[in-house]
């Protein structure tokens, strides 16, 4: 059983020696087109399985190089992205309404505690004459 490695992915390709890629067939599809042994097959990227994580000496110094974690295929991420954008969407929307509602509610307080200030100030100054109290 042959492997061939498309990124940190790895197709497994029973009976294949030597495999090539061809050509990537677009997002959409999620395919690949390869040659191996002089037959051409189409193998889908989710019959692939995560390589693992494997440490490997560096050029330089030899401390050991780790390669990146395993990520989940580009139809996930993108979808999880999407997901997350619309998320992000609707608590922007709710967190708009809910200050609008605040402002509104702060407008109509200070309305109502100017008139009623402005009322008690008439009533102290002009309220006992005309009412009859002096």
């Amino acid at each position: 059983m042959a492997t061939l490695q498309i990124g940190d992915r790895v197709l497994l390709l029973a009976s294949m020696k030597a495999a090539r890629i061809e050509e990537f067939l677009g997002a959409g599809r999620m395919a690949v087109r390869v040659e191996a042994d002089g037959i051409r097959r189409t193998v889908q990227i989710d019959d692939t399985v995560p390589v693992a994580p494997s440490r490997r000496p560096a050029r330089a110094g030899g401390a050991t190089a780790v390669t990146p974690a395993v990520e989940p295929p580009l139809h996930r991420r993108l979808a999880h992205e999407r997901a997350a954008r619309r998320d992000l969407e609707r608590f922007c929307l709710a967190q708009g309404e809910a200050l609008r509602r605040t402002q509104r509610l702060l407008r109509e307080t200070f309305w109502f505690g100017l008139g009623l200030s402005l009322l008690a100030l008439l009533a102290g100054l002009f309220g006992p004459e005309f009412l009859g109290w002096r």
